[in-house]
């Protein structure tokens, strides 16, 4: 198998990134002894496109207002949860919606 990859400036901004990009590459290894050329290109898009351009939120309030503060909080669990079934120790606090990944 060959793999490609684009040269990339990968930034993660989003834990499920982060989550898929490690579920990614292992299913790339899994798939080592097959007879496949697998070509990866990232390309940037917009998560929000319908946000005004001069709005600023911090993202505790934008996601707030999204799903609903229990709605954030099953998000946050699941979130914790299917990063640790990539093998990446991950803490989403909810005061301030950043992650952390430790592997």
């Amino acid at each position: 198998m060959r793999a490609h990859s684009t040269p990339r400036s990968l930034r993660k901004t989003c834990p499920w990134c982060y989550i898929g990009q490690r579920e990614l590459e292992k299913a790339i290894k899994d798939a080592a002894d097959c007879e496949l050329t697998i070509k990866v290109e990232h390309r940037p898009f917009l998560l929000h496109p319908c946000m005004d351009e001069g709005k600023v939120l911090d993202k505790k309030t934008f996601y707030v207002e999204k799903f609903g503060e229990e709605k954030l909080k099953q998000v946050t669990q699941t979130v914790n949860a299917r990063a640790d079934t990539v093998g990446v120790k991950m803490w989403v606090a909810l005061l301030h919606l950043q992650w952390l990944a430790r592997e």
